[in-house]
Parts: structure tokens; sequence; C-alpha cells
């Protein structure tokens, strides 16, 4: 009896350049994925309560949606996101759940273009008009990401959670879903349903 031979196929230095190979593919796979979406900002994340003591801003909106949507600011703040320091935010808030983040690009913040930071983190936008005067956007899983350079001011950036922001937009001014005023105009009209 002689000694049981490996197949051919299987050699140690084989072996090792195919687990190295395959390592390698798996780290330029996670390492050239998706960006992560920002979950929120300012220490609050999308679907979180207004935090206590904050004064609600006032706000225009028809009585029915002003209960509905509040607004609040935070003087002052600073935090960064995608490597872009946010300044003075307002908070949007639906049914008493956090949904928007609107801030100034804090004054100082230099370095890298505000713009470039923000496309290194999460990609290559949907930009429209020129430098200087353009309006960014990145959709980065359920969240859109809005850079607006004004060219005279302070640049804006704003996050939004894409689903509840389509649950906010599809309330009208009196206070109904879109479908359910269609309909109830209908019975108000007399043409049933």
């Amino acid at each position: 009896m002689g000694v049981s031979r490996s197949p051919s196929w299987f050699r140690p230095a084989r072996l090792v350049r195919a687990i190295w190979l395959a390592g390698w593919l798996a780290c330029l796979g996670a390492c050239s994925g998706p960006a992560e979406p920002p979950m929120g900002a300012f220490g609050l994340r999308f679907g979180d309560v207004p935090p206590a003591g904050l004064p609600a801003l006032r706000t225009p909106l028809p009585d029915a949606l002003a209960q509905r949507l509040r607004f609040y600011a935070l003087p002052g703040r600073i935090d960064a996101l995608g490597g872009v320091a946010l300044a003075d935010p307002v908070l949007a808030f639906h049914d008493g759940r956090l949904f928007s983040i609107a801030a100034a690009v804090a004054a100082g913040d230099d370095g890298p273009q505000p713009r470039q930071r923000l496309a290194a983190a999460f990609g290559t936008p949907y930009c429209q008009g020129p430098a200087g005067a353009s309006a960014c956007l990145w959709r980065v899983g359920a969240v859109d990401i809005v850079f607006e350079e004004t060219g005279g001011g302070p640049s804006r950036l704003m996050l939004r959670h894409r689903p509840m922001a389509g649950a906010v937009a599809a309330v009208r001014d009196d206070g109904l879903p879109l479908q359910d005023a269609r309909d109830a105009s209908r019975l108000e009209d007399g043409a049933g349903p």
C-alpha cells in the first residue's frame, strides 16, 4: 500500500493563492459597496420624537397641517455629515416623528469643497445648475441628501427619510391623505364613491 497522494489540483501554494484571491475579492466588494445611508444627524435618528424642551418654530401652515407637521431649531449646534460641518439645523417632524433635517454649512468649513467631500462619502450625485449655484441629490438607501450651493450665501444641506417624506407629501392642507380627500370631495358633490 502506497501513501495516498493529494489530487493534482490540490497544492498548498494554489490553496494559499486561492484563499488570498478570495479574501482580496471579498475586501474589494466590501470596500466598493454602496455608502451606508445617514440615518440622522445632530444626535437624532429618523423616526425619533422631538427632544424635550425644544420650542416649536412658528410656521404659516393651515391649522389641520400645523397639528401634524412641526418644525424645531437647534441654534448654535454643529455636527458633521460626510466630512461637512453643519450648523443651526431645522428639524421637521410629522406626526411627532423626525423625517427631515436642514442645516447650513458651518462658517469656516475649509478644505476641499463640501460637495466634493459629500461625493467622496456618498458617491456621484445628480446635480443641476452651474457650480457655485447648483443643487445636488444623493439617494442613499431610504435617505435623500440634497446639497444646495446658493452662490451668495452659505450652502445648505437637507437630509430626508424618503418613505416618511412621501407620507408628508401625500397629506393635503385639510389633513386628509390625497386619496381620502378626493373621495371626500366626490361625496360632497353627490357623485358617490
